[in-house]
């Protein structure tokens, strides 16, 4: 009989190292299903960063994000700056992902996802110092990718 997703969080809690091990393998399977479901409603014309945009918005509209009280002058010079960092950060991380897509994984787990380095360490099976230096190494390069773009 398979263990519920209750009795894994349970056992999880209780420091159970193996049942938290199946709990994030069950309940990433589920997030990964439920998003390539939504990628195929899509056409499959969805990048991570089109998908975020998607979900920020959502969010936002529920607390009232529609309404926004700006300058337009103000509002159109920062929103054209933030448009193109946006641009040099998505192209540097294309960049990189065509290179290793190890590193950009990496950097979804740390940056987007907030993750902690021993989180990563848990979920990739590796010691901290690889995953610590996967993380350097991909800083440095969109670091650099970035700072050729602008």
């Amino acid at each position: 009989m398979e263990p519920t997703i209750s009795s894994l969080i349970a056992d999880a809690e209780s420091g159970n190292r193996e049942a938290s091990d199946a709990l994030f393998t069950a309940l990433y399977s589920d997030l990964h299903r439920t998003a390539r479901g939504r990628l195929a409603r899509n056409a499959g014309e969805l990048t991570l960063g089109l998908i975020i945009d998607y979900a920020r918005n959502r969010r936002a509209q529920k607390r009232g994000g529609k309404f926004e009280i700006a300058s337009i002058e103000t509002d159109v010079v920062d929103r054209s700056h933030d448009d193109k960092e946006l641009t040099r950060i998505s192209d540097a991380l294309d960049g990189l992902a065509a290179v290793d897509p190890l590193l950009v994984q990496v950097v979804d787990l740390e940056f987007f996802c907030r993750f902690s380095l021993a989180e990563i360490t848990a979920m990739r099976g590796q010691s901290e110092r690889t995953v610590q230096r996967h993380w350097e190494k991909a800083r440095i390069s969109l670091h650099g990718a970035i700072g050729r773009s602008a």
